[in-house]
Parts: structure tokens; C-alpha cells; sequence
């Protein structure tokens, strides 16, 4: 086996000097499931068979398929994993294992550094530490998404004015800034829970800290929102988005994260999470951005 060094999650794997470490502790491991853990990431996103792991972790000792689940138990255990909900270690019935997070080979050779010499939603970007790339792309998407909405949100409340036209952009530049800080804000809240629920390595402390983040966010953001209503306007609407709502759309979040995956599949899982998370708050007599403006307009 050629040695190298794998980067996953929060984890580094180092086969030259034998070592697991999680951020700066390092993990005890003996020596036959150190190897299997190897084996598996070596060869991240393909299947491993039953007699894979005994020909080269076990090298032909006669051992029962007991041995191999325990293995693999003591891994999961040790890499906060689950088997009905894996991030690291995939079960494959009857056949083997598959380890399905993201992998960085970040020295030596081997299969892994060509196919996956992209970093994976754990790994940081562009050169950043893990924890900056993840709050700061995280944020600037979030402001992206409301500037977006913003642009026609505004489009919308400016076309119904009867002011002046210098009146409407007013109110068009105001609503496309409203909603760009808030949706920056609220998504900066999601991620600093998202990167403290990773300490925890369970799925659940993920869905609870990103839905502590945007309920803080949101309960922040309802309270300046009423009290700058109340200064400027002297009225303030009825309802607008608030804590409840930001819990459940950083749950959404943080659901989707807590199934790892690739980049793009986060993507568009986190899309798709938000959207049923958005009607089920609308359904339930919440208020999102666009309620908030509507109460806002009226």
C-alpha cells in the first residue's frame, strides 16, 4: 500500500505514521481496524467485499463475519457515524462496505487523488480555513438568494406606487438592500450552527445548532425589524418573519447537511428541504420575507 494522507469530514488519516486524528486529538485505534479503515478509504465510493477485508486486514486468518461487524462498529462509533444514516460507512448487505464521504489525498499517490483531487463540502476553499470558507460562502449565498428576491420583491411593490418615479427607485433600492442583509444575515446564523452541530458528530446536533442559528437570527431580526417599523413608520405590521420561522429553515439546513454527500448534491437536497420547510411554515400560518413585505407594503 502506498502511504499517503486523506483528508474526510474533520477527519485526517495518516498512513505513514499510523495515526487518526480529529482536529488535534488523536484517536486510538488498534492495529487490524486501522488497516480496514485504510482500505476503505482508499477506495472511498467503491465497494469493498467481505473477502477484501479478510484477505488484507486479516490476511487469511479464519475469522467469522462477527469480526468484520465489530470492525466496523468500533469505526462508526469512532467516527460519530451511523449505520442506519451513514456519512462515513456505508453498509452493503450481504456483500461488503462502501465509505461515502468526500476524500482528500492530500499526500502521496493513489487512486483517490485523481478522482477526488476537488475538495468536498467538508474541505476549505480557495485556500481558506475550513471554518471561514464555510461561514463566508455560506453568508455571501444567502445574501445572493436575497438580493435575488429583493430585485423582485422591489420590482413588484415599486410598479404599485403612484409617487414619482424617483419615489419608486427609493423604495426598489431599499427592499433589494432589506433583502440582501437579511438573507446574508439569516444564512450566516444557519452556517456558525452548522460548523458548531460538526463538533458533536451526530446528525442531530447538526439539525439542532443550525436551527438554534436561524431561530437567534430570526428572533434578532423580528425584534429590530418591529422597533425600526415603530420609529419610522409609528405602526408596526401585525406579523413578520420571526424565530419560529428561522428554526425551522436552518433545520431544513442543517437536515440536509447531517446526510453528508458531495457539494452538489447538498445543494440542491438544502433547495429542495427549504422549499417543503417554506410551505409547511406558510401552511402553518407563518410569515416568510415575502409576507413580511407584503405586511411592509400594506
Amino acid at each position: 500500500m502506498t502511504t499517503a494522507v486523506y483528508r474526510f469530514g474533520e477527519f485526517v488519516l495518516d498512513t505513514n505514521e499510523r495515526q487518526l486524528r480529529h482536529g488535534g486529538e488523536l484517536l486510538k485505534l488498534n492495529a487490524r481496524y486501522f488497516d480496514a479503515l485504510v482500505l476503505l478509504v482508499r477506495e472511498h465510493g467503491q465497494l469493498v467485499s467481505k473477502d477484501r477485508f479478510f484477505e488484507t486486514v486479516w490476511q487469511g486468518m479464519v475469522v467469522g463475519d462477527e469480526a468484520l461487524t465489530q470492525c466496523m462498529k468500533t469505526l462508526r462509533r469512532l467516527l460519530g457515524d451511523s449505520a442506519a444514516q451513514p456519512r462515513y460507512i456505508e453498509t452493503v448487505p450481504k456483500y461488503g462496505y462502501r465509505f461515502v464521504a468526500e476524500v482528500v489525498v492530500a499526500e502521496g499517490e493513489g487512486r483517490g487523488e485523481v478522482q477526488n483531487s476537488k475538495a468536498g463540502p467538508h474541505v476549505a476553499a480557495a485556500g481558506l480555513p475550513r471554518p471561514f470558507a464555510l461561514v463566508l460562502g455560506g453568508s455571501a449565498g444567502g445574501a445572493s438568494a436575497g438580493l435575488i428576491g429583493g430585485l423582485i420583491y422591489g420590482y413588484a411593490i415599486a410598479l404599485t406606487l403612484e409617487s414619482a418615479a424617483s419615489g419608486a427607485a427609493v423604495v426598489f433600492s431599499g427592499i433589494v438592500a432589506l433583502c440582501a442583509v437579511v438573507g446574508g444575515l439569516g444564512a450566516f446564523g444557519v452556517c456558525l450552527g452548522v460548523l458548531l452541530g460538526e463538533h458533536g458528530r451526530r446528525g442531530w446536533h447538526l439539525i439542532a445548532c443550525a436551527a438554534s442559528g436561524g431561530m437567534v437570527v430570526g428572533g434578532v431580526s423580528n425584534l429590530v425589524g418591529l422597533d425600526a417599523f415603530a420609529l419610522v413608520l409609528e405602526v408596526t405590521p401585525e406579523q413578520i418573519t420571526g424565530a419560529g420561522e428561522g428554526a425551522m429553515m436552518g433545520a431544513a439546513v442543517g437536515l440536509t447537511c447531517a446526510f453528508g454527500g458531495a457539494p452538489a448534491q447538498i445543494t440542491w437536497r438544502a433547495a429542495l428541504a427549504c422549499a417543503i420547510a417554506g410551505l409547511l411554515i406558510v401552511g402553518a400560518g407563518g410569515v416568510l420575507m415575502a409576507g413580511s413585505l407584503d405586511a411592509l407594503a400594506a
